[in-house]
């Protein structure tokens, strides 16, 4: 029983701060849960029904007062019901003890009605009596706090969608996604998840270059710079980083050939540490498709035949390989230009051997003439 204390204990201890803790009374659930859904993935985000946030058979207690007060943003739901509540007061409190910087959001309740929280201070003192826990006054000092800081009023007329999407407004220009720091493989992959996502739903080319550049950085830095390079690894596939990588690389144009680069290495690494199943990953969503159309482009020629040698190690790779060249001649033809490339190539020797053990393993009793 100590041990598994001290275990949880540790895990709290060690866990990064939120970007956003939303609180909120139960009554609002509903609400809640619509906003946690728009808020961009880049955040990480406190929202108590999400096991992430609060991990099943463990105490909870610590968890919620561990990041109320580490959090960079506190999105308060207030409402009647908020505030004749134990625990969202709980966090109020925590909040303005730790000079947390709070966005109230006023849902069915006005700005002037906090001014004389009589009834609310009557339903304290009778339905918490006797609980050694509650402190009426830090209570009353936590409401008196959030009087003056301006916030959203929730207009019934105008809806909750509507609502939802001011608020999400409000928290980007206060927490502004493009200066969030990668501190962790999960923040990561909710960013590139995010600029991923964008692009699906904007059909543009014109990523996120920045925010989607730091991730893929951070990842491939951290899988190949630890000394435990396959936890790192395995822990990203359980992430299910490879079809985001991958999903990167479908997008590989001239204009963005240093993002696609540094992707590439990503995706090379954790393949190559994370064992022969995560290779077969890749090739299922497509990664070898995306690699031949990388040879077309002189800055990404030396990820993706590096990439390719990797994946080679699997026979699902090979036979997509065999199959796409026989087809119609499709690896024969990338090859030869990515000979006449190679010595523009600063590493070009380097790679031109990759390039001869690469098509010898691939297309050894095919006819092969390189250029």
């Amino acid at each position: 029983m100590a041990a598994s204390s001290s275990t949880s204990s540790q895990n709290i201890t060690s866990c990064s701060p939120y970007d956003v803790f939303l609180a909120h009374s139960g009554v609002q659930k509903g609400f809640v849960k619509g906003l946690h859904m728009m808020l961009p993935l880049v955040y990480s985000t406190f929202f108590d029904i999400d096991q992430d946030s609060l991990p099943l058979a463990e105490p909870f207690p610590p968890r919620i007062i561990k990041a109320a007060k580490t959090c960079k943003l506190a999105v308060v739901v207030l409402s009647h019901e908020f505030i004749t509540s134990k625990w969202p007061m709980f966090e109020l409190h925590t909040f303005h003890q730790n000079k947390v910087k709070i966005l109230p959001l006023f849902f069915n309740i006005t700005p002037p009605e906090l001014q004389d929280p009589q009834s609310a201070r009557e339903k304290w003192k009778g339905r918490f009596a006797g609980d050694r826990h509650i402190n009426v006054g830090n209570w009353e000092e936590a409401v008196a706090a959030v009087r003056p800081i301006n916030g959203l009023v929730f207009d019934p007329q105008d809806g909750e969608v509507i609502f939802t999407n001011k608020v999400v407004d409000e928290i980007a220009k206060i927490l502004r996604p493009q200066n969030i720091t990668v501190d962790s493989l999960e923040r990561a992959v909710r960013m590139i998840k995010q600029a991923n996502k964008d692009h699906a739903m904007t059909q543009k080319l014109d990523l996120d270059l920045s925010i989607n550049l730091k991730a893929v950085i951070y990842i491939r830095d951290k899988v190949n710079g630890v000394d435990k390079k396959a936890e790192a690894a395995t822990k990203l596939v359980h992430l299910k980083v490879i079809p985001e990588l991958v999903d990167i690389l479908k997008n590989v144009n001239q204009d963005n050939t240093m993002l696609m680069r540094q992707a590439g290495w990503a995706l090379k690494h954790v393949v190559h540490y994370a064992g022969n199943s995560a290779k077969e990953d890749a090739v299922k969503v497509g990664v070898i498709e995306v690699l031949l159309r990388m040879l077309d482009y002189e800055q990404t020629i030396a990820c993706a035949i590096f990439c390719m040698s990797t994946l080679i190690q699997v026979n699902i790779a090979k036979t997509k390989l065999r199959n796409l060249n026989e087809g119609g001649n499709t690896v024969h033809s990338k090859l030869c230009s990515a000979y006449q490339k190679f010595d523009r190539i600063s590493d070009s020797v380097k790679i031109f051997h990759q390039l001869c053990k690469f098509t010898k393993t691939i297309l050894g009793k095919m006819k092969w003439t390189p250029p």
